[in-house]
C-alpha cells in the first residue's frame, strides 16, 4: 500500500492480503485481508510517527468487515509489549463487535461494528476527549481516561505499524494525523472520493 502523502512512507506487505475493489468498485485499490491466512501490511520504519501526541491526533479509514467475531486490528503502532490493556502503543481495533481505540493507557469505545458494508471512520484523541465518527457524523464522545488494566505510562512513539492484522475484510484510504480533526473535517472526509491511482 502506497504513502500517497509523497513520503514514502510505504507499507510492506509480507503475507497473502491482496488489492482488491475499493468502495466505488474500482479494482485494486483498497487492500483485502483473511486472518485465516494471517494476512496484514506493516511498516518497521515508523520514526514518521515519533511527533503524535496523545493531546492531539487523528485517524481516518474506509473498512468493510466480512465477519465481526472475535477480536482484530485495523491500525496499531505496537512494539509487542501490550502492558496496557489493549493492542499496541496505540490501536483501533475491535472486540466481541464493539470498536476500542486505546492510546498511552487511555482507551475509548466507539460503536457496534457494521459487516457486508463500506463505512467511513474518524477517531480523535486529545488530551480531554475521544471522539469517535462514523460517515461523518459524531457517533460518541468519551473522556480520555486511564484504561483499567494500565499501571504503566507507555509511550505512544515506539513499535512497528500494522494495519488489518487478525481482520476478515478489506480498508481503504488509510490518514493519519499528527492533529486533532474537526467535526467539518471529518465529514469532508468521508464525502471525499475514493484514493485510487
Amino acid at each position: 500500500m502506497n504513502d500517497e502523502s509523497g513520503n514514502n512512507n510505504n507499507l510492506i506487505n509480507n503475507t497473502t492480503a491482496s488489492s482488491t475493489t475499493d468502495r466505488n468498485g474500482n479494482l485494486n485499490c483498497a487492500f483485502g485481508f483473511n486472518p485465516s491466512n494471517g494476512d496484514f501490511l506493516e511498516n518497521n520504519d515508523t520514526s514518521f510517527l515519533d511527533d503524535l501526541h496523545v493531546d492531539g491526533f487523528s485517524i481516518s479509514f474506509w473498512y468493510m468487515a466480512i465477519d465481526d467475531t472475535g477480536s482484530a486490528l485495523f491500525i496499531s503502532r505496537d512494539d509487542e509489549n501490550n502492558e496496557c490493556g489493549y493492542i499496541g502503543q496505540w490501536s483501533i481495533h475491535y472486540v466481541d463487535e464493539n470498536f476500542f481505540f486505546g492510546a498511552n493507557g487511555k482507551r475509548g469505545i466507539g460503536h457496534h461494528i457494521s459487516v457486508l458494508d463500506w463505512e467511513h471512520i474518524v477517531l480523535t484523541i486529545d488530551g480531554t476527549n475521544l471522539r469517535f465518527y462514523k460517515n461523518g457524523v459524531l457517533e460518541a464522545e468519551e473522556l480520555n481516561s486511564p484504561f483499567e488494566s494500565c499501571t504503566t505510562n507507555p509511550t505512544i512513539n515506539d513499535g512497528d505499524l500494522f494495519i488489518g492484522r487478525f481482520f476478515d475484510g478489506k480498508m481503504d484510504d488509510i490518514i493519519i494525523y499528527d492533529r486533532v480533526l474537526t467535526p467539518t473535517e471529518a465529514t469532508e472526509l468521508f464525502n471525499t472520493s475514493a484514493c485510487c491511482n
